[in-house]
Order: structure tokens, then sequence, then C-alpha cells
């Protein structure tokens, strides 16, 4: 694994994403930051992201099961995708803001 860290630059961007810094472990052999820890802009722990189950989909591999834990609530959320297919060479007007705006596009194939 290597560890991938980052800081804001200011303490006005901080204060305006909600971050004071990041940590990632990155799984080396897939690319994929397996570990990512957030802090609250006081520094105090606030988020963890872990993926828990990577999976092919088409020719990508993409990440189909990971948690979210927000330490300072003890809320936490977990999405686990299934069936989830590729359809390559979609149009990119599906992806114009306004359309979407609409609802999710029917793209079956």
């Amino acid at each position: 694994f290597q560890v991938l860290e980052g800081t804001p630059s200011t303490p006005e961007i901080a204060k305006a994403m909600g971050y004071g810094h990041f940590s990632s472990r990155i799984d080396t052999a897939t690319g994929f930051p397996v570990i990512t820890e957030y802090s609250d802009v006081d520094m105090a722990p606030l988020k963890r992201f872990e993926i828990l189950e990577i999976g092919q989909v088409g020719e990508a591999k993409m990440a189909i099961r990971f948690t979210v834990k927000n330490h300072q609530t003890g809320h936490s959320t977990e999405i686990h995708y299934t069936d989830t297919r590729s359809v390559p060479d979609l149009d990119e007007s599906l992806f114009d803001p306004n359309s979407l705006a609409y609802g999710i596009p029917d793209v079956r194939q």
C-alpha cells in the first residue's frame, strides 16, 4: 500500500470544504483508495470511507461495495452495487445537467 495525504492550502478553503485533512491507503495493485480517513477543520476524526469489494463491470474495475462512517455523528452508510453492467458509447448529452434535472435517463440496450 501507498499513502496519499492532503491538506487544504488555506484555512478558508478548509472551512468552505469542511475538511482539514485526508489520508488514503492506496492499493498499489488496483490503484483504488481502499481506506480514506477525513478530519474536520479542527483535525478531529470526521469520516472514514472504505472499499470492501472491487468488481469488474465491462472492461473497468469499480468499487461495488463500500462504506462511509461519520465518526462525529455515528451514522454509517453501506453501498452495494449488484447486477451492474457497462453501457459503452453513451451519448454525452445524457449527462447534461438540464437533462438530468428531469431524472435518470433510460439507457437500456
